[in-house]
């Protein structure tokens, strides 16, 4: 029916305009009468409205989506509301439209045989056989993909039918602060979640409901969802004895190849395609948090903190919550980060917290370079080991969070910069100074305030974030890092063994001047005032400070740096030896407060390695600054230990260095087409370890 307000001259009271009988399926015309609302039950389709509607509502017993097109004008459509019935059990984003003239003709002759052969009362058979005209509607997935081109969004999902508004209207009618509603998120919400969803017409049994089909919208992989939802569908309709309707632009499912659902990850505790969908929900579920949950986690952490817990970190909370969302902290989920996500049978029995983390911001080619570098790290690695992997970033939509989470089935942990990620306009240079709604503010090209803020934050904040304090060991890595060829033995295994590693670096480098300058003399003024004797450091062979140290030309003892740093695109850390409180931490806060980052571009790989070699020895020959010392357990300052950063020999590979770290192999440029990402950049390479022909011929000769 249409409930539209009544003609002039026919009183003021709201009217249902109602056909007085369904026209036969597929026939024409139309027609109806004005009846009070309410007054006799609606029967459908008629033709489309000429004047404002309030609601139209689909009858199930009507049609399906099919009949939407009839409804909707070419200008546009003078409804304001649609509830349109769906076939719930046919999760987005599997694309259903049956065709329900093939279905009413089935229909009808059952009808038939129950009441006429059968004796079966009319009104039992029309109750009894209604879940079958539900099976017989669209999915939500294909009723939106229909409304949406004509100006319409989803509200939300109420049981069996779908409910959509101008888009225009929407704002009016959603809750305040909401935006775009995900099919998905609605779908869950409206009929998931719901207890009566169980036992409604008993619709789920009747379908065959399988819950591989909550993972099909998070599968990894360009495209795979969608072609392993469409065989889904094909499947499915074959069961029911259902076909696709051609005329909705679906096409027969005689070309859709069966997808192979046996690649999803494997998973001890749960379904392995529900715990895929859980993966993405849990990306999403804290940017609406429940009202108090700051006050809950909060009071979590000072609860583990009185009783000495281990909450992941001892007295630390499960997760924070600043100005507009909230976030858990690993390896703890849930809308009140209370539930445990602990990994496989590995990572459960690993008796040490570690992670891997990546910075990012929402620019698409930095996007694509991370999503080939999750898909690398899990197949070269993590798909053995399951380390939680932590993405820090300084704001990312909904829609990258889904890509990020379903790139590979990695446990990821989204967490947002701090506050003082980008400082006060004042602080940045002139040419740096923007309005903060620029792209460049934001952005990490090497040359904006961006990649500036992100050095800092990696040169020392990174450390005092709660999300790395729970940790142990953490490896970091940038977006367009690879590993070219499986990895042998675990990195974070190997510094576990050994407590005497602090760092561990895949390669040294010599930075440049444009991001150097006054660095050196910055670091000459923190030594001389942490009593550190540079020529001293310069003699000898053993500390670390020496691979950063010269003595130009023409002196013999005037050390001096030789620009040499640390490359942080692949580092492993011992937390404990960089937190606040540190030696490493006070030579970072000493560079921090004199601006240099932002005035100068230091960046954090020369933070890294100096920062290093000062800590290890003023850790091994003494510190004249208050509190000097390792760091004992819980961050404060311990007896002198011996450390030592190291040189890992792993297969790696960024940008335009690669190492196998094996003769038999050789680096083999695979091209921008290996990375499967269309905006992949063109001048970075794709990096793998293929067998050294040449070198396998000279050891087979004679």
């Amino acid at each position: 029916f249409f409930l539209e307000a009544a003609p002039e001259g026919r009183g003021e009271r709201r009217r249902a305009r109602v056909v007085e009988k369904p026209r036969p399926w597929g026939s024409e015309g139309g027609g109806g009468s004005w009846r009070s609302t309410g007054s006799r039950e609606a029967a459908w389709p008629v033709d489309p409205p000429r004047e404002l509607v309030d609601v139209l509502f689909l009858h199930p017993m009507a049609g399906n989506c099919a009949l939407l097109p009839d409804v909707m004008l070419a200008q546009g459509s003078l409804v304001r509301l649609i509830y349109v019935p769906i076939n719930p059990t046919l999760p987005p984003p599997m694309h259903a439209a049956p065709d329900f003239g093939r279905h009413w003709r089935r229909h009808l002759a059952w009808a038939r045989e129950a009441t006429q052969e059968r004796g079966m009362a009319v009104d039992d058979w029309v109750y009894s056989s209604m879940a079958y005209h539900f099976l017989a509607q669209c999915s939500l997935s294909q009723v939106e993909e229909m409304l949406v081109p004509s100006g319409f969004v989803l509200l939300f999902v109420e049981h069996l039918y779908a409910v959509f508004a101008p888009a225009h209207l929407a704002p009016a009618l959603l809750p305040e602060g909401r935006g775009h509603v995900r099919a998905f998120e609605a779908w869950r919400a409206g009929w998931f979640c719901s207890p009566l969803a169980r036992g409604t017409l008993l619709l789920e049994q009747r379908a065959e409901f399988d819950a591989a089909w909550l993972g099909l919208g998070a599968l990894p992989g360009r495209g795979r969802g969608e072609a392993a939802a469409a065989a889904a569908v094909c499947e499915w309709l074959r069961r029911q004895g259902l076909s696709q309707d051609g005329g909705l632009g679906r096409g027969g499912c005689d070309d859709v190849e069966p997808a192979d659902l046996a690649e999803f990850p494997p998973s001890e505790d749960v379904h392995p395609a529900l715990a895929l969908r859980r993966r993405v929900q849990w990306s999403l579920e804290m940017e609406d948090p429940l009202p108090g949950l700051g006050y809950h986690l909060a009071r979590s952490g000072a609860a583990a903190a009185d009783v000495g817990a281990d909450v992941g970190g001892a007295g630390t909370p499960p997760g924070m919550c600043y100005e507009d969302a909230c976030e858990c902290f690993a390896p703890f989920r849930g809308p009140r980060c209370d539930v445990e996500d602990g990994g496989g049978s590995v990572a459960r029995a690993r008796l040490y917290s570690a992670a891997v983390h990546y910075i990012v911001n929402d620019e698409d080619v930095h996007v694509a370079e991370l999503l080939y570098g999750l898909r690398n790290l899990w197949r070269r690695f993590n798909s053995r080991f399951d380390y939680p992997v932590l993405i820090f970033h300084d704001g990312l939509s909904s829609e990258t969070r889904m890509q990020i989470t379903q790139a590979a089935p990695h446990r990821i942990w989204f967490h947002r910069l701090p506050d003082d990620f980008l400082p006060a306009a004042s602080l940045l240079p002139p040419d740096l100074r923007a309005d903060e709604d620029e792209e460049s503010e934001s952005s990490h090209h090497s040359f904006s305030a961006g990649y500036r803020a992100q050095s800092r934050f990696r040169s020392g904040p990174l450390f005092a974030h709660v999300a790395i304090r729970r940790l142990e060991y953490i490896w970091g890595l940038d977006g367009d890092s690879m590993l070219p060829r499986d990895l042998d033995e675990d990195p974070f295994d190997v510094m576990h063994r050994n407590s005497s590693l602090v760092l561990g670096y895949r390669y040294l480098t010599v930075t440049s001047a444009t991001s150097s300058k006054n660095f050196w003399e910055t670091t000459l003024l923190y030594s001389g005032l942490a009593g550190i004797d540079l020529v001293a450091a310069g003699r000898s062979k053993g500390p670390f400070l020496r691979k950063f140290l010269m003595v130009p030309q023409g002196w013999t003892e005037a050390p001096s740096w030789n620009n040499k740093v640390v490359m942080t695109d692949c580092e492993l850390l011992r937390v404990s030896f960089f937190v606040p409180g540190t030696e490493y931490y006070r030579y970072f806060e000493f560079l921090d407060a004199l601006q240099g980052f932002w005035l100068y571009r230091w960046g954090d790989h020369a933070v890294r390695g100096v920062g290093t070699a000062v800590a290890l020895w003023l850790l091994q020959e003494g510190s004249t600054l208050e509190g000097g010392g390792v760091p004992a357990e819980g961050g404060a300052p311990g007896g002198p230990v011996k450390q030592a950063a190291y040189e890992m020999k792993i297969p790696y590979a960024h940008q335009g260095s690669c190492f196998c770290e094996d003769k038999r192999l050789i680096c083999v440029s695979q091209g921008k087409e290996a990375s499967g990402e269309p905006l992949w950049p063109v001048k970075k390479k794709i990096w793998e370890c293929e067998v050294n022909r040449t070198a396998a011929a000279l050891e087979s000769a004679p």
